[in-house]
């Protein structure tokens, strides 16, 4: 081998061992990256922040019961619905709310209506149904009325026979028909375990204002914007090694090279090593397709993560935070009712899907799912794994900042 060569794979070794050291140190979150490690992955960060936040916050309304507060106004704009059913182990009711509502102006809190579903057949047994801090900040606390005695009867069952499936889709329908009812245009659903990042509100209302400017261009309608959402999404076709034409890109990548190469050497006179044939088949052999490969296999999360903003995407997960336009909610409660049964954000994709209708969601993610015992008595590894990397990395700093000029941009400048 000759010298250029030489000292080029030399180099090229340390290089890619520190590549592969800063991979293990920076993009262990990612579900779909070859240094993802769920030990270190679910460490929470921003959440910690937030939940320490959300503590004072419930704290204050513990200790004085009578402390004044701002509730929906004459005509807000978003009716917030969070369904809780009583878990296993530890509840999260609490500490969803106190996030919701934590740092909102008053002009912020007068633009949601705030109502919480008990959705157990007996709501008194849910830990957190007799909470006087909860009742008093939030606008409505609603269960299945004793009087619907076919609906009660068949949510008992479903109670009986451990059928969560079915009835987390009566569950979400008949919160989707109840928020309806109130009028708002449009609908929030939350699941009851979810936590708030701050400034949620006003990067919500900016986020709809950018999904009405997309649609001015196009003429089709749309059905939700997702303020949840995780990596495994957002990920490659596939983690395999050479599974993602890895092999045709470095075929790509190397003619190219090769094709340069040889302009060089005609037109060039000084040496460079491109013009060193055991350097330039050591590129295009083995340089090029670790790169190649290596880029896959650090995680799309890591390497393209979403820009902030706004993008139509028609995948996604969960159910955990969708916004809705009131116009689409008839129609999907009817499809949910219809269906029976399933996971809920899947038959909203495939009821999107029938009727042409445009997904969007948010980035920066605005919500976390925090529930490791299932209220669907998933395992908790599942459980788990519905998590946001990103939504840890957030700079509490940036997000009071960025919300205080939402605020002035949004609501005082209207004045």
């Amino acid at each position: 081998m000759r010298i250029p060569s030489l000292k080029l794979l030399i180099g090229w070794v340390l290089l890619y061992t520190v590549l592969i050291v800063y991979g293990y140190a920076r993009f262990y979150r990612d579900p779909g990256s070859i240094f993802y490690d769920p030990d270190r992955a679910f460490v929470r960060q921003y959440t910690d922040f937030r939940l320490r936040q959300v503590a004072a916050f419930i704290s204050a309304y513990d200790k004085d019961a009578l402390r004044p507060v701002t509730k929906a106004g004459a005509s807000p704009k978003i009716c917030v619905h969070v369904t809780t059913v009583k878990r296993d182990g530890q509840q999260y009711i609490d500490e969803t709310i106190a996030s919701v509502l934590e740092g909102l102006t008053s002009e912020e809190r007068e633009d949601i209506y705030v109502s919480v579903f008990f959705a157990n057949t007996d709501p008194t047994i849910h830990p957190s149904y007799h909470n006087p801090w909860l009742r008093h900040v939030v606008d409505e606390v609603y269960s299945v009325p004793p009087d619907n005695g076919d609906l009660i009867h068949r949510l008992e069952g479903y109670e009986d026979k451990g059928d969560y499936s079915a009835k987390g889709v009566v569950d979400y329908a008949y919160g989707l028909q109840h928020c309806y009812d109130k009028g708002m245009p449009f609908l929030l659903m939350l699941e009851g375990d979810v936590i708030a990042a701050d400034g949620w509100l006003v990067k919500t209302l900016e986020g709809l204002d950018r999904v009405q400017k997309i649609l001015r261009k196009s003429p089709s309608d749309w059905i939700y914007l997702r303020l949840f959402n995780q990596e495994r999404s957002t990920g490659w076709a596939s983690h395999k090694v050479g599974a993602n034409n890895e092999l045709w890109i470095s075929l790509a990548i190397a003619a190219a090279l090769l094709c340069f190469a040889a302009v060089l050497r005609r037109y060039a006179r000084s040496s460079t090593i491109l013009t060193d044939n055991a350097s330039l088949a050591l590129i295009c052999a083995l340089i090029i397709p670790s790169l190649v490969v290596g880029f896959f296999q650090a995680g799309k999360a890591n390497v393209l993560p979403p820009r902030p903003g706004v993008f139509e995407q028609n995948f996604g997960c969960c159910s955990q935070a969708l916004l809705y336009p009131r116009r689409q909610v008839p129609r999907l409660t009817q499809y949910l009712q219809n269906t029976g049964k399933g996971q809920v954000d899947l038959m909203v994709n495939r009821h999107a899907a029938s009727d042409h209708l445009s997904r969007f969601s948010l980035y920066p993610v605005q919500f976390q799912h925090v529930g490791i015992q299932s209220s669907r008595k998933t395992l908790v590894d599942e459980a788990r794994s519905i998590w946001s990397m990103a939504f840890e990395d957030k700079n509490p700093v940036a997000l009071e900042r960025d919300h205080q000029r939402l605020v002035e941009a949004i609501y005082h400048s209207k004045r």
